[in-house]
């Protein structure tokens, strides 16, 4: 009996001694009061418009735009597909082809968006062309009857034309991207 009221008299000191009901009670005050203060922060809602009307500002006149005459958009797929078609044999090849040139197009200049020149200034246009190998291109495309012009490697239908022909006549290795593997 002695040892079952000794077990009774610890249990209780350690569940309701003193120091740790002061502890778990102002825990459990600080719980309960944050969340009130949390709960019951209200939120300002504020619509733009209020801030409009208090700020009072004369309305603005709209700037003047001068109308710049449109470019054609430029649809590289379409092109691509265009061209494709043309110099394919198959629908597999033209399949590889339109492949290819979206690759080339996406390495070379990220479908025109870089303007710059590679290759230490030698290489220009959406395909990346040194003016040696466009001029060498397109003077074998003017024998064989495709084009009637050396046309400018900057522009990017010619030089979608002249990259689709080139890797159907075997010059795949005239791009970076091809020689290193990044388009297969």
């Amino acid at each position: 009996m002695k040892l079952k009221t000794k077990l009774k008299r610890q249990f209780r000191k350690q569940t309701t001694g003193v120091p740790l009901g002061r502890n778990w009670l102002l825990f459990l005050s600080l719980f309960l009061i944050g969340r009130r203060i949390y709960v019951s922060i209200p939120t300002p809602i504020v619509s733009p418009a209020v801030h409009i009307v208090e700020a009072r500002e004369e309305p603005r006149p709209a700037p003047r735009v001068s109308e710049s005459p449109k470019k054609e958009e430029v649809s590289y797929s379409e092109l691509i597909e265009k061209y494709a078609r043309k110099f394919s044999k198959n629908k597999t090849e033209e399949y590889r082809l339109t492949y290819l040139l979206h690759c080339l197009l996406k390495h070379e200049s990220y479908y025109y968006l870089n303007q710059n020149c590679g290759d230490n200034g030698k290489a220009c246009g959406p395909l990346q062309f040194h003016q040696e190998t466009w001029n060498r291109f397109r003077e074998q495309m003017l024998k064989e009857g495709l084009i009637t012009e050396i046309g400018n490697r900057e522009n990017p239908e010619q030089a979608i034309e002249t990259t689709a022909w080139a890797l159907t006549h075997g010059k795949e290795n005239e791009w970076g991207p091809i020689r290193r593997r990044e388009c297969r």
